[in-house]
């Protein structure tokens, strides 16, 4: 599922890697094509995330998307 959080387009996911049902089952990817996003933001789109209960933990794994990975 793709959402838009603090004006950035962020992507929570299950991992295909057959880990249990539990918060590590879930990742984030956060698409920031200008490549501007800051650590501040980064924890900031977790909270709220954590938050409205689209994910159980705040440790879930969050990668960034930069530059032209996010077009493909």
């Amino acid at each position: 599922m793709v959402i838009l959080v603090h004006s950035l387009f962020v992507e929570v996911y299950d991992k295909p890697t057959g880990v249990p049902d539990y918060w590590k089952s879930k990742a984030i990817r956060i698409y920031d094509p200008l490549e501007a996003v800051t650590e501040e933001q980064e924890k900031a789109v977790v909270q709220y995330l954590y938050s409205e209960g689209f994910i159980e933990d705040r440790r879930t794994d969050c990668e960034i998307i930069i530059g032209e990975d996010c077009n493909g």
